[in-house]
């Protein structure tokens, strides 16, 4: 009921009776007119767009379009169009560019698994509909648009290629839901640049499974492998100690994911495990080892070296023998170490690696830690601050090349 004055200055009251239409624009409140009813799309045509790493997620990103018949064969207004920016596997190679099977949640962050929500974008000027949405075509210019906001997507392999079903929320509270059956025509529009050199096989980040590992071995290491030389120099002469710290068989005598670390610490400081934040160095040159460091992967003909993870299988007809299943040499990230009150020689691991292609590989690990002897290792003194890493520019020797100006702080 409202109450108004009309031009006489007589009290009126007025009223309504029925239903009532609520209409919100949610976060967009943009140019593009939205569509405020349900959408049900029965695909029958898809195709998709690989732009890789283009968000800077570590994820591919696949633009994936599904059209009814309508909209396919334009046969004028009705037709629909259902548009989904999902994130899922990176791939080096062309030829193995696929959809991803996978039920997608909603996500901003470009991580794996998610679909991005609908919104508004200016391009060159023109406002145009980015992320996951639909579209109709109402007989206007512009046409109509359904941002979707929440809800999941679910692709699954199938006979005829994929199944898809959209299953998604607008941003006005309606309901966009889609099916198809069939192909997929890919797009390959990516331009990563990879500098991939062979040190990872992951297509995504990678969930350590350490359940099986009891303890770990750290020994004192007395020698450093340097990238460029093909040699091995005594770690003494730079300042710190070494210590190499295994997680299961890294030469591959049992199944399941093992680990190794190759942590730099105080000098006479190697026996000892020394709670901290380890960076992993950016390269595996003196300049670098500096304490309260971990060191950089590496493969070589004889094996891997540094900070790296591998995966093994059985082999199918000798149980004795394990074959590699997937590797990764860490280039960046870092690795935590805490004290455990489990016992003195009881730490937890928190392990965060980034390989060349950019994926994670993380987990953790809590239990004792013995030395080459089975003796306990126990707690070393509290780490050092860790300064920035230089390289003197006019330092030269066979080890420092002096091109390598600085490195940056960190």
């Amino acid at each position: 009921m409202v109450e108004y004055l009309d031009s006489d200055y007589n009290l009126k009251c007025a009223g309504y009776e029925g239903p009532i239409t609520l209409t919100s624009y949610g976060n967009n409140s943009g140019s593009l007119p939205e569509y405020s009813s349900n959408m049900n799309i029965e695909g029958y045509k898809a195709t998709a767009i690989y732009y890789g790493n283009m968000l800077k997620g570590n994820t591919g990103w696949i633009q994936l379009t599904i059209t009814d018949k309508k909209w396919t064969e334009s046969e004028g207004a009705g037709g629909m169009a259902m548009n989904m920016a999902i994130f899922a596997d990176l791939f080096t190679r062309p030829k193995d560019i696929k959809v991803t099977p996978h039920v997608y949640t909603m996500g901003q962050n470009f991580k794996y698994g998610t679909w991005y929500p609908g919104i508004e974008m200016t391009a060159y000027g023109y406002t145009v509909p980015f992320g996951t949405y639909a579209a109709i075509d109402d007989g206007s210019s512009t046409g109509k648009y359904s941002f979707a906001r929440n809800g999941k997507i679910e692709i699954e392999d199938s006979e005829d290629g994929f199944s898809i079903k959209c299953d998604l929320v607008s941003a006005l509270g309606h309901k966009i839901t889609c099916t198809y059956n069939g192909n997929v025509q890919i797009t390959d529009k990516s331009d990563d640049k990879t500098h991939d050199d062979g040190t990872s096989t992951l297509e995504k980040d990678y969930a350590l499974d350490l359940t099986q590992i009891e303890s770990v071995k750290s020994v004192p290491t007395k020698s450093l492998y340097v990238d460029g030389t093909g040699k091995y120099y005594d770690i003494d002469q730079y300042g710190c100690g070494l210590q190499t710290i295994d997680f299961g068989s890294f030469t591959g005598n049992a199944a399941g994911d093992a680990l190794r670390l190759e942590i730099l610490t105080e000098p006479g400081q190697d026996d000892k495990i020394t709670p901290g934040t380890y960076k992993i160095t950016e390269q595996r040159w003196p300049a670098y080892f500096k304490p309260g460091w971990a060191v950089r992967g590496g493969l070589l003909n004889t094996g891997f070296l540094g900070c790296s993870w591998q995966n093994f299988r059985p082999g199918r007809d000798d149980k004795a023998h394990f074959y590699i299943n997937g590797h990764a040499c860490f280039y960046g990230g870092e690795i935590k170490i805490e004290k455990s009150d489990k016992g003195d020689n009881y730490f937890k691991f928190i392990i965060d690696g980034i390989c060349v292609r950019g994926h994670h590989v993380q987990g953790e690990w809590e239990g004792p830690v013995f030395d080459g002897k089975g003796n306990p290792v126990v707690e070393g003194p509290a780490k050092q601050s860790v300064s920035a890493v230089r390289i003197d520019p006019l330092y030269r020797s066979e080890l420092q090349v002096p091109f390598f100006d600085k490195i940056s702080e960190r």
